[in-house]
């Protein structure tokens, strides 16, 4: 057994340093060295067995993904014996746990030698709602042939009925749209013109989820998209907006304005009958330019019953496409991120919060989250968590840690090694929705989570990292609040 013993991270993978290079500072003069792996084959960071080490020729592209870190070695009997204590004390009551503290398989890539596991599973526990859109995915692939006969009828409303059947199991309802592009046929989310931002990020991580490479939809050649996308949308309201019946007026946002619809009644509708004519204009908008572009141009619709400086429908599509493509170019941005600046804090800010001087969110329903809405859980909770990392270290700096740590993190589920990660493990832990600069001496990434424990366990992988940036973690789920120490373990922060 050595304890503390001096070792490196680099891409997710553990490593003893050669003799050529017994520092850090001396490994980064390297590009290409011969070093001992450190692999995670029945053990679990920062605990290795020597009978999981061996040669390795690597290669290092990058010297600003280097880490050091201390780790402690074993051998397989030492480890197990001392894992066997974890299993006894921590597996009883969990649904994956056989009753067999003897046997050992599986655990050693579940839990570590301090009894942390992230697979647990309680006998009561629901399905996080990363599993529901798995399993909604598959119940869709599984019906593909019906609906591809839907599209071909033009029969959107059994088709609808079909999709909403199987959502309304676990999330809110939202209509779709089945076409064809380029031969495959297509799904459309159909979001409302007031659907809010989390719930926009709700529809793209089902989108995402519905067409991964690897997923059933795939597989059955088909393809997803979390908006009506242009030249495959093809839905027509009652009303065609003719004339010149529309005018386009700031709203506060440079990338975002308000559209006015003329209507002479507009002061005497009922609220459920503005709601379905706006609907209506944004999917006319939608149609002609793409909803993701709609969506990231215009702020909020309303009606008037002034006719002045009025332009007809065409005019205002071309507007906001010539917009879009100014602020984002031709990609597809889905939902598209606004800026935001703060001159002073608020007295209510959340954790490290208050240094915030300016940012980029996707979803402002969480980013400008503040303890006023902790006194009564926001509903949307349940079914997603709001997380940040808060990083102590300039966003551009030299160590270029935003960089870095974003590196790490859109490339987790390539580089995280088996058997951490299980080649079959499709479950998402949630996705970034903004980062935000705190006055240049530290930065916040915001996270919408849609898996708590894939969440924790990733961030886990990165504990070299984020114990070198001095990282400091805060979930907000249905449950409450709670800050961390980021390291191998999450460490509750007192006083937050």
């Amino acid at each position: 057994m050595e304890k503390q013993v001096p070792a490196f991270f680099y891409d997710y993978k553990y490593y003893l340093f050669p003799e050529e290079a017994p520092t850090l500072s001396e490994l980064k003069r390297h590009t290409h060295v011969r070093v001992r792996r450190l692999a995670e084959q029945n053990c679990m960071a920062p605990d290795f067995v020597y009978e999981s080490i061996f040669e390795e020729e690597l290669t290092l592209g990058d010297a600003a993904r280097l880490f050091e870190v201390r780790v402690n070695l074993y051998s397989s009997e030492e480890y197990d014996a001392l894992l066997r204590v974890q299993v006894q004390r921590i597996c009883p009551g969990c649904a994956r746990f056989g009753g067999d503290s003897s046997d050992l398989t599986g655990h050693h890539r579940e839990i570590s030698l301090s009894g942390l596991c992230y697979e647990r599973e309680g006998r009561e526990d629901g399905w996080t709602f990363a599993q529901c859109a798995q399993y909604f995915w598959m119940c869709v692939a599984a019906k593909t042939e019906e609906l591809g006969r839907c599209i071909d009828a033009g029969d959107q409303t059994k088709l609808n009925r079909m999709l909403v059947r199987e959502l309304s199991n676990f999330c809110f309802p939202v209509r779709f749209y089945g076409g064809v592009e380029d031969g495959q046929y297509t799904l459309l989310f159909c979001p409302d013109a007031d659907h809010t931002p989390i719930a926009r990020e709700v529809i793209a991580f089902l989108a995402y989820v519905g067409s991964a490479q690897d997923g059933p939809m795939a597989e059955a050649g088909w393809r997803v998209y979390p908006f009506r996308k242009k030249g495959v949308y093809r839905g027509a309201g009652k009303r065609k907006f003719e004339g010149n019946i529309l005018r386009l007026v700031p709203s506060g946002i440079p990338s975002q304005r308000n559209l006015l619809l003329y209507h002479p009644k507009a002061d005497s509708l009922k609220e459920q009958t503005r709601a379905k004519i706006i609907n209506e204009l944004h999917a006319a908008l939608s149609r002609r330019i793409g909803e993701e572009r709609v969506f990231a141009t215009v702020f909020q619709y309303d009606l008037t019953a002034d006719n002045a400086d009025m332009i007809p429908l065409d005019e205002v599509a071309s507007q906001l496409e010539a917009q879009y493509f100014e602020e984002y170019g031709e990609e597809s941005v889905f939902p598209a991120p606004i800026g935001y600046g703060k001159e002073e804090a608020g007295e209510y800010e959340l954790p490290f919060r208050e240094q915030i001087t300016d940012g980029v969110t996707s979803c402002p329903d969480f980013s400008f989250m503040d303890r006023t809405a902790l006194t009564e859980s926001p509903p949307i909770l349940p079914l997603v968590a709001f997380a940040y990392l808060y990083v102590p270290r300039p966003m551009y700096g030299v160590e270029r840690a935003f960089e870095t740590l974003t590196y790490y993190a859109s490339n987790a589920k390539n580089l995280i090694p088996a058997p951490i990660m299980l080649a079959g493990d499709d479950e998402y832990g949630g996705a970034g929705i903004g980062v935000a600069d705190c006055g240049g001496e530290a930065f916040i990434v915001d996270y919408a989570v849609t898996s708590e424990r894939k969440f924790f366990r990733n961030l886990r992988c990165l504990a070299p990292l984020l114990m070198h940036y001095g990282a400091k973690l805060v979930f907000i789920g249905a449950e409450g609040m709670m800050a961390y120490d980021c390291a191998f373990e999450f460490t509750p922060l007192d006083g937050k």
